[in-house]
Order: C-alpha cells, then sequence, then structure tokens
C-alpha cells in the first residue's frame, strides 16, 4: 500500500510525522495530480484534498455550498465549462504565513484572455475572504490588502504572487520544508508585474502568499 495517495495523504497530514517523511509524501501526491488537481477517483480525491491544505480528515465538515456563476464545483458545471472553449479554468488560492498556517482555494471559470484582476474580483463575490484592495503606484497595480490583512513595509510582510510555470520543477527534500517543496514542484515563480498584464492559462494555479518577502 506504500505509495498509494491515500496512504501517502495520510503521512503528510499525520502531526507527528518528521518534515523529511511528510515533504516525501506531499511530493508523492503533487507529482500525481491531473491537471485539474484531482487524482482520478472519488476515494483518493476525498483523503488527499485535506492534505494538500495541511489539514487531516477531522476537519471536513457537512456544508451547504450554492451554485455560483464562477464556481466549478458542481460536476455538470465542471463538464460543461470544460467543453466550452470560451472560458479558462483558473485555480486561485490565499496562503498565509510562512508555513501557509490558513489557506483558502477557489477553482473559477473565467472568460478567455480575463486578466488577474478579473479573476480576483470573481473570486471576492464568490468567498468573502478573497475580499481585496489595491493599490496604483503610476501604471502599476499591486495588492495592498487581502482577508482584511495589508501589506506591512515596517515589518516585511507583504502579499506575493506565484503562478505555476508549464515545467514543473522536482527538489530535493534535504533541508527542504514541506512548504518549500510544494512550492517548487508547482514550479511556481514570483509575480512582479503589474497584475493587469497577467491572463491565466487554462489549469493554471496562482497563489498569493502572505509573508516576509525573501
Amino acid at each position: 500500500m506504500l505509495g498509494h495517495s491515500y496512504v501517502e495523504a495520510l503521512i503528510a497530514a499525520e502531526e507527528p510525522g518528521t518534515e523529511t517523511t511528510k515533504g516525501r509524501a506531499m511530493t508523492h501526491l503533487l507529482m500525481n495530480q491531473d491537471w485539474q488537481g484531482t487524482y482520478g477517483n472519488e476515494l483518493d480525491n476525498y483523503y488527499v484534498m485535506p492534505a494538500l491544505n495541511m489539514k487531516s480528515l477531522a476537519f471536513i465538515h457537512d456544508r451547504k455550498c450554492r451554485i455560483h456563476a464562477h464556481d466549478t464545483q458542481g460536476t455538470e458545471g465542471v463538464r460543461s465549462t470544460l467543453e466550452d472553449p470560451k472560458h479558462t479554468i483558473v485555480h486561485y488560492s490565499l496562503w498565509i504565513g510562512g508555513d501557509k498556517n490558513e489557506i483558502q482555494t477557489v477553482t473559477l471559470a473565467m472568460p478567455k484572455h480575463a486578466n488577474f484582476l478579473e479573476v480576483m474580483e470573481a473570486a471576492q463575490k464568490l468567498n468573502p475572504h478573497f475580499k481585496h484592495e489595491f493599490l496604483t503606484v503610476g501604471k502599476k497595480t499591486t495588492v495592498h490588502s487581502i482577508a482584511g490583512r495589508h501589506s506591512d513595509i515596517e515589518r516585511g510582510i507583504y502579499w506575493t504572487l506565484y503562478r505555476k510555470v508549464p515545467v514543473p520543477f522536482r527538489p530535493r527534500l534535504a533541508n527542504t520544508t514541506v512548504t518549500e517543496a510544494r512550492l517548487k514542484l508547482l514550479g511556481a515563480k514570483r509575480w512582479t508585474k503589474d497584475l493587469r498584464k497577467l491572463h491565466p492559462r487554462d489549469g493554471e494555479n496562482l497563489a498569493f502568499w502572505y509573508k516576509p518577502y525573501l
């Protein structure tokens, strides 16, 4: 059973586990995701998804979800959207804290060629945690706050945007935290240009990370 997705998920979510063991488990999970971030069957998804958010199954609760124009969680919505060449699927996350102590993720069906500002607007309509404020300096638009957390110049803590690149990076796990391994494995790179110039690709993962700027 070792190496099976839901076994690795249990290892990754286990609190007493060593950082290296949990890192190897997380790397296995990320390497076996399909382009939509799923694992091929409902059982594997059931076990794996909490682990990817640094949680265990004990954190799963019954929830009543409402249908939203940009929400792709409904099966029919996913099917119809993926068949529509006019839309792009975008995965947008918030990571809060150096070890991502809090994670929020939404999956959105956006019009093709939509820029990232439009993605952010759609996300905040779907989930209030994604509410944000912009700061425009000259011709460049940057994020001043998200989820009530402001960039703090004195403390050196900023909202930094990362995006997936086409070629994945396979990290060596020695002296690497689970957070760093996940970030590198996703092939994420920092985006420092104007947000209006960022046009997410279909299936792309983007994350705003609130942490010290390094």
